[in-house]
Order: C-alpha cells, then sequence, then structure tokens
C-alpha cells in the first residue's frame, strides 16, 4: 500500500507538558485506522497539529508525499485533508440545507467580479452544489431535516450533520475525533456503514475512538499513544492483546 499520511518524529509542548512525544506513525492509502490511548493520551493533539490547529514544537507531517507541517488549516482542507471534531461543529442558527449549502469549497458566486463576468460558471456550480448536498443528506440519514433549524437536532443528528459538511469536500482523507460518541445504537450503525461505504469508494480514514467494539469492527490498522508517545502499532486484533496496551488501558501489569 501506499503511503498517504505521514507523521515524522512530531512533539508538541505546552511548556513543561510533552503532549507528544517524538511521535513516528504513517496511515496508508485506502484504509481505516484507528487511534486509540487512554485519556490524555495526545490523541486529539496529534490531530489539531496535523490538521493544522497547532504548530509542532519539532517533527514534521507530510500528505501525500507533500509537507504539509504548519500550514493553514483552510490550506490543509484544501489539499483534501478534513476532520471532524470531538464536540460537533456545525452552525446552529442556520438549517440543515444551509449548512450544507455552506460549506461547499471555492464558489464563484462568492466573488463580486465573477457575477458579472461568470454567471455561467456560477449556475454551474451552484446547481452540482444542490445535487452534491442533497445526495449527501440521503446518505447521512437527513434529507427529511433539510429545513430543521441545525440548533434543533439531537446530539447523534448534529454528529452526522457536521460529517456531512466535510464531505461537501470531497475530502481523499477524512480525519475523526470520536465520532462514535453521543451516538445511539441505531445511528452507530449508519455511521459505521457509511464509513465502510465510503472506503470502498476510496475514501481514506483515521479515526480517534474510545468506544473499542466499534473501532475494532472498522479499523484495518491500529496505533496506540500513551503520554505522548506511540506505543504499539499493527493489525487490530494483533494490538488488542499487546501488553504495552493491556497495562496502558488497565494501570496493571498482565
Amino acid at each position: 500500500m501506499t503511503t498517504m499520511l505521514q507523521v515524522e518524529n512530531l512533539s508538541m509542548h505546552f511548556g513543561g507538558l510533552k503532549a507528544l512525544d517524538d511521535c513516528t506513525l504513517s496511515v496508508e492509502k485506502g484504509s481505516i485506522t484507528a487511534l486509540i490511548g487512554p485519556n490524555g493520551s495526545g490523541k486529539t493533539t496529534l490531530f489539531n497539529v496535523i490538521t493544522g490547529f497547532l504548530k509542532p514544537t519539532a517533527g514534521k507531517v507530510r500528505f501525500e508525499g507533500e509537507e504539509i507541517t504548519g500550514l493553514p488549516e483552510n490550506k490543509i482542507a484544501n489539499l483534501g485533508l478534513a476532520r471532524t471534531f470531538q464536540v460537533s461543529s456545525i452552525f446552529p442558527k442556520l438549517t440543515v440545507w444551509e449548512n450544507m449549502l455552506e460549506a461547499y469549497p471555492h464558489q464563484t458566486g462568492e466573488s463580486l467580479w465573477s457575477i458579472y463576468t461568470r454567471a455561467g460558471r456560477i449556475r454551474s456550480q451552484e446547481e452540482e452544489q444542490i445535487a452534491r448536498a442533497y445526495g449527501i443528506l440521503e446518505r447521512i440519514g437527513l434529507a427529511q431535516k433539510l429545513n430543521e433549524q441545525a440548533a434543533n437536532l439531537g446530539a447523534p443528528e448534529a454528529r452526522m450533520l457536521e460529517i456531512g459538511r466535510q464531505l461537501m469536500f470531497s475530502p481523499r482523507m477524512l480525519l475523526m475525533d470520536e465520532p462514535s460518541s453521543g451516538v445511539n445504537p441505531a445511528m452507530l450503525d449508519r455511521l459505521s456503514n457509511m464509513i465502510l461505504d465510503l472506503n470502498k469508494e476510496g475514501m481514506t480514514f483515521f479515526i480517534i475512538g474510545h468506544n473499542l467494539s466499534f473501532i475494532m469492527k472498522l479499523s484495518t490498522y491500529m496505533h496506540v499513544l500513551q503520554y505522548g508517545k506511540l506505543i504499539a502499532s499493527g493489525a487490530p486484533q494483533s494490538v488488542a492483546h499487546d501488553k504495552r496496551v493491556i497495562e496502558a488501558y488497565l494501570g496493571v501489569q498482565q
């Protein structure tokens, strides 16, 4: 397989706290790779560094062979690397439909000059935008709520809307921070099936998970962090039986 995301000797220090400590790992193209570890192990910090929300103390991040270390988050997203957050990031005062349309990238109509010079392109882009948004809403199970204000959605629906917004970018890789958090069993099945379907269509996933049964069923490869250090990598079943991982989670030696 081809390496799509490469993290090299990454460190992130907050004063005397080493949130990431010389971390090196990779995500292969076409995989569903999990990132697990106890609370405070540095998982979200790693995602924040990868996606440009934090500039690392040391180390490099490469996406599809191009170094992206320290680039602004919007530029990283435009390269095809999207992410969701632990707490759903949506616009509560907008409707579900408006949330989706707002997320469409590179909108020609946002330029005043283009309104007069590229009207045809704007119409074509709007048609594509509408078709993509509705198709994604059907996929995430929110097509019947497109006129609902986002603030009125339950936690599972808000989670699905956040994912749908990221899909508007047509990313090649999607980083998901605790996607199963707050999601009921029925919606969890829909989420699992959607991830598997998107993966079959070519999308690569890097997923932080505390719900180990959910993440074990989905992932094809797994990395484990503890105190900002990588302590294990490999196939999920192999990692689950690693003594270092068991000790990290249970706090006892086996």
